[in-house]
C-alpha cells in the first residue's frame, strides 16, 4: 500500500525493500510447515502441488501487470492489485493457518497441562534446555542459516543451482521485452501474455508425481528390507514388536527425492537454446513461446525436489537449510534484474540465451552430486 501510495522513486524503492524483507518469511517457513505436516513421502504428493500453484504468480502477474501498466487508469494500480491479494491473504493466515513448529506446540500443551493441574513439572524440551529466552533463539535462528551455509557442503551446489535457475526465471522478466516487443512488435500486455507458456510446463510437471512416487517406494522398500534383514540375524524373541514398528518408521536417505531433479535439469538448457534460435522475425513468436512450456517443466522439478532433498536432510531445521538456500538465490537473482538489460541490450538476444544455457548446462550434474 505504501509503495502505491509513495510521491517519488526514492520513497517507492524504500518501501519495495520493506515489501521483499517481509514477505521473505513464507519463502523459508514454507518448507518447514511442510515437513512438519506430512512425511517425506506424503510430501512427494504435497510439495508439487504447493510449488506449481505458488508459481503461478509468475505466469499470471505479467500479463496483469502488462495491461494494468499500459491500459489501466495508473500504474499504481499494479501495487493496489498485490495489496488487496496481499490483505485477503493475510487475514486468511492470521485466521485460519495454524502453528507447525513442534518444539513451540509441545511448549504450549505443557503450558496448558500445568494450568489444568497445577503442576508445574510439565515441561516441554525447550524450556528445560538452557539458554533458550527470545533474544537467544532468535539469534540462533539467524545465525543457524549462516553456518549451515559454511560446514554443510550439500547446501552450496543446491543453493548454486537453485540460484542459477532464478537468474534464468528474473531474467526473464526483462529479457521477454526484448524477446517479444521488440522482435514481434508486441505491447506490453501480449508480452505478458507469453509468460503462460512457462506456467503450462509448471503444471506438466505434476503429472511426473505418480512416477516419482513408484521410485520413492521402491527405495523405501530396499531400505526397510536391509533393515529386517538386519535385525532378524541378531534379534529377540521379546524385542520383535519394537523392531517391526522401527522398520515402518525408516525412511530411504533424502537423495531419494532427487530423481525429478536428475530428470528435469536437461529441459532448463534444451528450452533457452530453443528459444535461442527460434527468437527471429522471420520465425513465428508460436515457436518461442512454445519453447518456454520445457523451462517451467524442467524449472519445477529442479526447485521441487531440490527443496523436498534440504528438508530431509534437516527435518527440524529444515526452514534453516532453506532460509541459506533462498538468501543465495534471492540476492543474486534480485542483482541480475539490472544486469539483464545490459546482457540484452548489448549482447542480443541470442548471445544472451546461450550464455544462460550454458551456465543451466553446466548445473545439470549438480543433482547427482550426493
Amino acid at each position: 500500500m505504501a509503495t502505491a501510495l509513495s510521491p517519488n522513486l526514492g520513497a517507492q524503492l524504500t518501501f519495495r525493500f520493506f515489501a521483499g524483507f517481509f514477505g521473505s518469511t513464507p519463502l523459508v517457513c514454507a518448507g518447514g510447515s511442510l515437513t512438519d505436516l506430512w512425511s517425506p513421502k506424503e510430501n512427494i504428493y504435497v510439495f508439487p502441488v504447493f510449488a506449481v500453484f505458488s508459481f503461478i504468480g509468475n505466469g499470471v502477474g505479467p500479463p496483469i501487470g502488462g495491461y494494468l501498466g499500459q491500459y489501466g487508469p495508473s500504474w499504481r494500480w499494479v501495487d493496489w492489485v498485490t495489496t488487496i491479494l496481499a490483505g485477503v491473504l493475510l487475514l486468511a493466515v492470521i485466521f485460519f493457518l495454524p502453528e507447525t513448529f513442534k518444539p513451540m506446540l509441545w511448549k504450549w500443551k505443557a503450558q496448558h497441562l500445568r494450568k489444568i493441574a497445577g503442576d508445574e513439572r510439565y515441561k516441554a524440551p525447550s524450556e528445560i534446555e538452557k539458554g533458550t529466552s527470545l533474544p537467544r533463539q532468535l539469534f540462533e535462528s539467524l545465525y543457524r542459516p549462516f553456518f549451515l551455509t559454511i560446514y554443510e557442503p550439500i547446501i552450496m551446489p543446491m543453493a548454486l543451482y537453485l540460484t542459477i535457475t532464478y537468474v534464468i526465471l528474473f531474467t526473464s522478466l526483462n529479457g521477454y521485452t526484448f524477446m517479444f516487443s521488440d522482435t514481434y512488435g508486441f505491447d506490453q500486455g501480449k508480452t505478458g501474455l507469453c509468460f503462460l507458456g512457462m506456467m503450462v510446463g509448471n503444471f506438466l510437471a505434476l503429472l511426473l508425481v505418480p512416477l516419482l512416487d513408484h521410485l520413492y517406494t521402491r527405495d523405501l522398500r530396499k531400505v526397510q528390507e536391509r533393515t529386517q534383514v538386519s535385525q532378524d540375524s541378531n534379534s529377540d524373541e521379546g524385542y520383535e514388536h519394537a523392531e517391526n514398528q522401527q522398520v515402518k518408521n525408516i525412511v530411504p536417505p533424502p537423495e531419494s527425492q532427487l530423481y525429478a531433479s536428475m530428470f528435469g535439469a536437461p529441459f532448463i538448457p534444451i528450452s533457452l537454446f530453443w528459444m535461442e534460435y527460434t527468437t527471429r522475425p522471420d520465425i513465428s513468436p508460436w515457436s518461442a513461446i512454445i519453447g518456454s512450456v520445457p523451462f517451467g517443466f524442467g524449472f519445477v522439478l529442479v526447485f521441487v525436489t531440490c527443496y523436498e532433498y534440504l528438508m530431509d536432510s534437516y527435518a527440524i531445521y529444515a526452514a534453516s537449510a532453506l532460509a541459506s538456500a533462498s538468501c543465495i538465490r534471492y540476492l543474486a537473482a534480485g542483482g541480475m534484474m539490472p544486469v539483464s538489460f545490459r546482457l540484452y541490450s548489448n549482447l542480443g538476444v541470442q548471445w544472451t540465451l546461450t550464455l544462460l544455457g550454458g551456465l543451466s548446462a553446466l548445473m545439470v550434474p549438480v543433482p547427482s552430486l550426493p
